[in-house]
């Protein structure tokens, strides 16, 4: 079908394309929600459209890098937590409170299991290792972790730190009741009333209607009758 008039913006003799808009006009209305929206005047400097920003480009829909990834993530630009701390506070801050007490909140970066992170000369490494070094100086071994005496993974008193091994580190989440075995862990398919279920079908059922019946493989069932899955639960 053939396209009839010109665009509907004043000053531009371009033929129309849908909505009243030529084609470049019409891709900016669809992109940025307004048909001038989306690129600075020819000659002019670009910049970033959040109030303040003197990052550089590149520059996507009138933001940032910084600001647009902040934009896909959350939706505002300016969202996404506080204004990052000037260079060389977080280490300063770890040096000032590492002997002040186990209650010294982490106000900064933390990894999924909430441990809190840093970066020292360009690496990023785990506070509660940073300071078990300092104070206890460098693991016995690569396999040896920073262990908690509070249980508080945040924490980065020095005296609450020491190294130990992953089983003796296991044994303080049971002692501190932090451990994600069992049901509570995210990819638990059981509850503890459930497995105690299986086990007391077994030799009732065979491990095939059992698995059907819970939702989960011969192997896990099997596992639980020869106590190798769910050991310490009685």
């Amino acid at each position: 079908m053939a396209r009839r008039g010109v665009c509907s913006l004043d000053g531009c003799d371009k033929l129309h394309w849908a909505q009243g808009y030529c084609r470049n006009h019409y891709h900016r209305l669809r992109t940025h929600g307004a048909p001038t929206a989306g690129r600075a005047p020819k000659g002019a400097a670009k910049q970033c459209s959040v109030a303040g920003c003197k990052n550089g480009g590149p520059f996507r829909k009138g933001h940032c890098n910084a600001h647009h990834r902040r934009f896909l993530r959350h939706g505002n630009p300016t969202a996404g937590g506080p204004t990052r701390p000037p260079r060389g506070s977080v280490l300063a801050y770890v040096h000032a409170h590492m002997h002040a007490g186990c209650s010294v909140p982490w106000p900064f970066t933390t990894c999924g299991a909430g441990y809190g992170q840093m970066k020292v000369a360009g690496e990023r490494v785990l506070v509660n290792r940073y300071v078990c070094e300092i104070a206890h100086g460098p693991a016995p071994s690569p396999e040896h972790e920073a262990a908690h005496e509070c249980g508080n993974p945040s924490c980065f008193y020095a005296d609450c730190l020491r190294w130990a091994t992953t089983v003796e580190n296991n044994a303080d989440k049971l002692k501190h009741d932090t451990h994600n075995r069992g049901e509570r862990h995210n990819l638990a398919k059981l509850t503890e009333h459930e497995v105690l279920q299986i086990r007391e079908l077994e030799g009732s059922a065979s491990r095939n209607e059992i698995a059907d019946r819970f939702g989960v493989s011969y192997r896990h069932v099997y596992s639980i009758h020869k106590r190798a899955a769910w050991p310490w639960l009685e």
